[in-house]
């Protein structure tokens, strides 16, 4: 088993960070930023933050105790989301 709320943080960043990456392929504009600002209020990425949030004061401890299985666990979960990330970051190119 990984760590629960490690994971959902990490979901979160992911998340967040495959959204600025789809909408900034042309560079940052301010419309970058409020595209990004309206994805926030909106489903799926809400409850991806949301979520990412709610255990976050807990990240901190389980970090202190990951082991290898733990490790391979996650990666084994953030794999493809770090896939799709670096994916929409190659469209840009």
């Amino acid at each position: 088993m990984y760590p629960k709320e490690t994971v959902e943080a990490a979901q979160g960043l992911l998340a967040l960070a495959k959204e600025l990456a789809k909408v900034s392929k042309d560079g940052l504009q301010l419309s970058d930023v409020v595209a990004v600002a309206n994805a926030v209020q909106q489903e799926p990425l809400k409850t991806k933050l949301a979520m990412a949030q709610e255990g976050l004061d807990k990240v901190k401890e389980e970090i202190k105790d990951i082991n290898l299985a733990d490790g391979l666990s996650m990666l084994a979960v953030l794999g493809p989301e770090l896939a799709e990330l670096m994916q929409e970051i190659g469209k840009k190119a």
